[in-house]
């Protein structure tokens, strides 16, 4: 299994991508926020001239032929049609970070269930140890104390021991002196 560093290390580095995406996304918005401006404009003032090629007042006062118009109005129609291109492009931009940023969060709750997980293992395993080291504890208290018996049992079977052997000494002088007197 992983360790902790490891989890740890896994969701910073989630929290800087989610952290840049949410940059790249509020920077997009204002792209696309100024472009949605300029399109208006540039929609209102094909309209202006769509209506002054209608009532044909405004061209010849500014000095323009109809040719030059249409090619004005002929560009701005392209440069819209740019312009809204490019801003559907970057809504897709935005909709796949935003779908990229989710599952960063997703792969993050992951990350997170899964190092909690892991430490409510390590807690458990941490808590049998402590009953486990209670119980040899108390085991070897037990054993100290059986062991304390048995050498006391022991020095009394010795003394016992020294003492028959004192009286066998005994025993056999008695019987070596009856045989001698016999």
């Amino acid at each position: 299994g992983r360790n902790i560093i490891e989890y740890t290390a896994e969701l910073d580095a989630l929290e800087n991508i989610v952290e840049e995406r949410d940059l790249k996304i509020e920077s997009l918005q204002t792209v696309i926020s100024s472009d949605t401006e300029i399109i208006g404009k540039m929609i209102d003032t094909m309209r202006k001239m769509v209506e002054q090629k209608e009532s044909g007042s405004v061209m010849s006062s500014q000095g323009k032929n109809n040719d030059a118009v249409e090619d004005d109005f002929v560009r701005l129609q392209r440069m819209i049609t740019d312009l809204e291109g490019q801003s559907s492009s970057q809504e897709n931009v935005i909709e796949l970070l935003r779908a990229e940023m989710v599952n960063l969060l997703v792969a993050k709750r992951m990350v997170e269930e899964k190092l909690m997980v892991e430490l409510e293992q390590r807690d458990v395993a941490i808590s049998n140890l402590k009953s486990l080291c209670e119980e040899r504890a108390d085991q070897s208290s037990f054993l100290e104390d059986e062991i304390e018996k048995l050498r006391a049992e022991n020095v009394r079977l010795r003394v016992r021991s020294q003492m028959l052997e004192e009286e066998n000494v005994e025993l056999e002088t008695k019987i070596s002196l009856r045989y001698d007197i016999l």
